[in-house]
């Protein structure tokens, strides 16, 4: 093939360079070798875009959003595991310990005309922030997201190192209350399992917003 009728007749119209070949005696042979070589060209380009058109088309249509979201439900923990240190435990025992104090204030001033009635229920709320404040840290520390299983163990030692330290100071101002060995059980049952729900509603809203390119840590 030559390059000049190549050059030349690439812009062409397919039905120009087919008259070529249907009239081939009146044109130069390497005239005639171009237009077969870039009709050619064509229509294998042709099929290539029409078989990725019927791929496409094949494929299973995937949510986005859900995909995204089930992706971020990583059971594995490995990473979580693997960097596991002292950092994740005193940063529990830093928070749990700060929780309590908030409860002690708050119970301080709970007859208070802007807090009465609403004591408990603010001090969920404190709870719930410094809850997410260890998901916070863990990120600033390890400077990436934890994964599902890393966030819900992170989240267990915080919860459990609160009540341990609810527990001792409970004992220590004589304001413990006795709960039988079942009970506990049920209650330490109970708490996980809102625990792994808290965290799934939690990876749900976060996948929410960095689809939106947002991120809540």
């Amino acid at each position: 093939m030559d390059n000049y009728f190549y050059h030349r007749f690439r812009n062409k119209k397919s039905e120009d360079l087919e008259s070529i070949l249907e009239n081939s005696s009146g044109y130069d042979a390497k005239a005639v070798s171009a237009a077969e070589f870039i009709l050619q060209q064509r229509r294998t380009k042709e099929v290539t875009r029409e078989n990725e058109t019927l791929n496409n088309l094949e494929k299973p249509q995937k949510n986005f959003f859900l995909d995204e979201f089930a992706n971020s439900l990583d059971f594995s923990g490995d990473s979580y595991f693997r960097t596991l240190s002292k950092r994740e435990i005193f940063t529990a025992i830093m928070l749990s310990f700060l929780s309590l104090a908030l409860y002690e204030i708050i119970m301080f001033y709970q007859d208070e005309a802007w807090l009465k009635g609403i004591s408990f229920e603010f001090f969920l709320i404190c709870f719930g922030v410094m809850y997410i404040f260890n998901h916070v840290i863990y990120k600033i520390e390890h400077k990436r997201r934890n994964v599902f299983t890393g966030r819900f163990l992170q989240g267990l030692l915080f919860v459990y190192l609160f009540i341990l330290f609810f527990w001792l100071n409970s004992s220590l101002t004589n304001s413990f209350w006795v709960i039988g060995l079942g009970d506990a059980i049920v209650t330490l049952i109970a708490l996980s399992l809102s625990i792994f729900f808290l965290e799934i509603i939690i990876s749900f809203i976060n996948r929410f917003f960095r689809v939106l390119k947002w991120h809540l840590w």
